[in-house]
């Protein structure tokens, strides 16, 4: 089946019968019904042996009832015609009449089927993308008949089903045995079924209605048209039908160029059109381009416009022009300084080419219709279907133009243009290959222009008209080219699977593909990536974006491996800034892939190991982690790594580990090791190194189990705060034996409860190989009569339990007064005080006395306690 176009599949157990219209080999030994019995490890083509003519087949039906029953058709061979099977496809019987045979020829390009549980079989046929006959057989094909052809009555002119011959569905009702839904192109705005807009165009059949209404329409009015016909309210799915089916709640399914679509109460012109799209990402982003002012992608569609992104990061998207979505360009330079970035877009065509402005937040600010007013000669520019543009990655105000009839540039955003190529124009639509302005010896140069047209390639270095190169790369179309970002003189190109350089402005060019198509079947898309650390080539396939290093192209890796489906990537953009790579792919929208950079590095970029650690810290005494030795490159030969602690005495690993073929990955045990010493959490660095790469490293923390604590011993314990010293002992200890600890200088932070009762230096270090030292606190006189305080001193160092002791100050301040007796009479009565010191006896003490009230009792002004003494009397009378 390599090479062919299968448009029809039925499965039913191990036999697979499928249905071929065209191969890339031609023939009719290529196209038709093609069965295997060995669930698909083989096929053979169906022949005039079992019933089957050459010719093209673009259909296979299974009866729902009957998996064995099989339709299908044949035309442009020798006996074109319908075919029924009843034995799973083995044997097949010619079941269509004149009437249809008549029609079916090398004009068709489409057939397709619906059938019923009630035998009933329904067949369209399309002759140059027009559909020219719609069948019906209530018994399974053994008669038929004709129905009306769906369509509208437009300006007293009949318009049927017409456009490409992809937009055509058919399904039969799975109730009612003589209604049949068919689906086609597009509607016309106001037209006279009241459509609003190009949407799509579905009709409802009933085999039993009078000839000349047996059909009604099946979106946009239920009030212009046909009795019957229309919606709720005026809905209709996106244009261009591709299949039509039931879900189980009865409502009709269409999948069309929009995605997929509901129709609820299709029986009637009650229910409406809904989209069932959700989260598929159906959109083919044929063009895309990403804004580094609103960091936000724009995506020219088939079919479906030209669309942009509402926020950052986000899955919100908005039409900004419908049609055919042309070439996007985003100039984020000229305006950046008002945080506006201009854009170029376009429908089919070039049609509507306009100059839009939008702010940092992604508004609409303005829009300007560049004229392309042609000046000079060569012809006005003959637009293609989607027109390559290119914007100067040197002067944004410059943008060049490939119609069909050649390459235009303009110096002024598209109001003027002149023909700079001849007949240089573009000659596919998978062609868009355009490099314009270039850097080289670090010099700017915005006259540099390399151009794909055809199976060529034009360049030009200097202001003028395009030279076709003198080495010609290929005999395919050239459907990308990019340039070496530095280095102007370097040119890539890629053709259908094939992948070229030249390093002297197409005087020479080398195949680069090296491994490339193991891994895609066909090349779309590239770009040329540069950074401080690799320089890369990228080339988006039908299978993906893949990247080689430009020192190195023998070797392709695919990017983005994680994220990224299998899917056609037509379209790439890598803007440096943001460091990322937005790709445009067929069928499943716009993905972006970030940190590109280091993404290439690990691919693509110098061979290099690297080492990751979990958990990040464990314990001296037998704690494990896990090593992880990672390589980037070629995975295709095993990788013997020596691995190498920087500390053995806190951390041990396996002498050396191997990464297996085919694996990028190897891991390893760390394993914590008991080094009996009290020396804190160690930093241990692991490495990786073998011959080729760069080494790997990671770090992993060991934390010490030994018990390390310091003690502190103050004596005396009691000093008074009137000069009072004591003499501190600080020793530091370690280990299960809480021995003495020697190793290096140690810091300790020494703190005070009470600095206004007792002081003491901020800090002090126990020196490498001692084990401990003193130092001296003192007392400090607060003049307070506050009794004796006890103060705590504290001893902290990093690794170490603290030392605490306690010192008791004693108050110089604090007096007593006894007297006795404490009653006297006031004609002459006596008695005796007694004062007391409580903190030392060095000295005399002279304390002054006073009486609250000298008319009943007098004392003396002083009283001294003498040198030695705690107390002294006096007479009160």
């Amino acid at each position: 089946l390599t090479g062919k176009n299968i448009v029809g599949i039925v499965a039913n157990g191990n036999t697979i019968t499928v249905a071929v219209d065209f191969s890339d080999q031609g023939g009719n030994a290529n196209r038709g019904i093609f069965r295997s019995t060995d669930g698909g490890n083989s096929f053979a083509q169906v022949g005039a042996g079992a019933g089957l003519p050459t010719g093209s087949a673009f259909d296979l039906v299974q009866v729902p009832s009957d998996p064995n029953t099989l339709y299908t058709s044949l035309s442009g061979g020798s006996t074109n015609g319908i075919y029924k099977s009843i034995n799973g496809g083995a044997n097949w019987t010619k079941v269509s009449d004149a009437a249809i045979d008549a029609l079916l020829g090398n004009s068709t390009n489409n057939v397709e089927f619906a059938t019923g549980i009630f035998g009933n079989v329904y067949v369209g046929i399309l002759n140059n993308s027009s559909v020219v006959g719609l069948f019906r057989s209530g018994d399974s094909g053994a008669t038929w008949t004709a129905m009306d052809l769906p369509g509208t009555t437009e300006g007293g002119s009949f318009q049927g089903l017409t456009g490409f011959n992809l937009h055509f569905s058919i399904t039969a009702d799975p109730n009612d045995q003589n209604v049949v839904y068919v689906g086609g192109g597009s509607n016309a705005a106001g037209n006279s079924i009241g459509s609003q807009g190009f949407s799509g165009r579905l009709f409802r059949g009933n085999a039993t209605s009078a000839a000349g209404s047996q059909w009604v329409h099946l979106t946009d009015s239920n009030s212009q048209g046909p009795a019957g016909g229309g919606t709720a309210n005026r809905t209709a799915p996106h244009a261009d039908s591709r299949d039509l089916a039931f879900d189980a709640n009865g409502d009709l399914i269409e999948g069309d160029d929009g995605g997929v679509f509901r129709r609820t109460s299709p029986r009637d012109n009650t229910g409406d059109w809904f989209s069932a799209n959700g989260n598929l990402s159906t959109i083919e982003a044929h063009d895309v381009a990403y804004d580094s002012v609103s960091n936000t992608v724009i995506t020219a569609n088939q079919d479906n416009g030209t669309t942009i992104q509402t926020a950052s990061g986000s899955q919100l998207w908005r039409v900004f022009t419908g049609g055919d979505g042309g070439d996007i360009l985003v100039d984020d330079v000229s305006l950046a300084g008002s945080n506006q970035s201009i854009r170029y877009s376009s429908f089919q065509n070039l049609g509507a080419f306009r100059r839009s402005t939008w702010d940092a937040a992604g508004n609409f600010v303005s829009v300007a219709f560049p004229a392309l007013t042609l000046q000079g000669g060569g012809g006005n520019l003959v637009p293609f279907f989607i027109t390559p543009t290119a914007l100067n990655a040197i002067d944004p105000q410059r943008i060049v133009i490939q119609g069909q009839n050649g390459v235009y540039e303009s110096l002024n955003q598209g109001d003027t243009i002149s023909n700079v190529s001849g007949n240089a124009g573009v000659g596919s639509i998978l062609q868009d290959a355009i490099a314009y302005g270039g850097r080289r010896n670090n010099a700017d140069n915005a006259e540099v222009l390399w151009v794909g047209s055809g199976s060529n390639v034009y360049f030009r270095s200097a202001a003028g008209n395009l030279a076709a190169v003198t080495s010609d790369p290929t005999t395919q179309t050239v459907r990308d080219l990019t340039i070496d970002v530095d280095d102007w003189a370097t040119a890539f190109i890629i053709d259908q699977d094939q992948v070229f350089q030249t390093t002297n402005m197409g005087a020479a060019w080398m195949d680069v593909t090296g491994n490339l198509m193991s891994f895609a079947n066909e090349l779309y898309s590239i770009t040329y990536f540069a950074s401080a650390t690799v320089d890369a080539l990228l080339v988006g396939t039908d299978r993906g974006v893949f990247a080689a290093s430009t020192t190195d192209f023998t070797t392709w890796v695919r990017i983005g491996d994680e994220a990224l489906p299998n899917v056609i990537v037509d379209e790439l953009d890598w803007d440096a800034a943001d460091d990322l790579l937005v790709a445009g792919t067929m069928g499943r929208g716009a993905w972006m892939l970030t940190g590109l950079t280091a993404e290439l590095v690990n691919l693509v970029g110098p061979a290099r190991l690297n080492v990751t650690i979990t958990p990040d810290a464990i314990a001296e005494n037998g704690g494990l982690a896990t090593g992880t030795v990672s390589r980037n490159g070629s995975l295709a030969n095993p990788l013997v790594v020596d691995l190498i602690s920087s500390d053995p005495g806190e951390a041990s690993v396996p002498a050396q580990v191997t990464i297996l073929a085919g694996e990028a990955t190897a891991t390893f045990t760390i394993t914590g090791v008991d080094d009996a010493t009290a020396d804190g959490t160690q930093i241990v660095t692991i490495t990786a190194q073998s011959a080729g790469f760069a080494d790997g490293m990671g770090d992993i923390g060991v934390i010490d189990n030994e018990t390390a604590n310091l003690t502190l011993v103050i004596t005396p314990s009691t000093i008074p705060e009137n000069g009072g010293t004591a003499i501190a002992t600080l020793t530091r200890r370690s280990g299960p034996l809480n021995s003495l600890e020697l190793y290096g200088d140690l810091i300790v932070t020494l703190s005070s409860s009470d600095t206004t009762e007792l002081g003491l230096p901020s800090s002090v270090t126990i020196a490498d190989g001692q084990s401990s030292l003193s130092f001296a606190v003192f007392a400090i006189d607060d003049l307070i009569p506050d009794g004796t305080q006890t103060v705590t001193v504290t001893a902290t160092a990093g690794g170490y339990a603290n030392g605490i002791e306690t010192v008791d100050v004693t108050d110089d301040e604090a007096l007593t007064l006894t007297i006795s007796p404490l009653q006297i009479s006031e004609n002459g009565g006596v008695a005796t005080g007694t004062v007391t010191r409580h903190v030392g006896t060095v000295g005399d003490l002279v304390v002054q006395l006073s009486s609250s009230d000298t008319t009943e009792a007098t004392v003396p002004a002083t009283v001294v306690i003498r040198n030695g003494q705690t107390s002294a009397t006096f007479q009160i009378t």
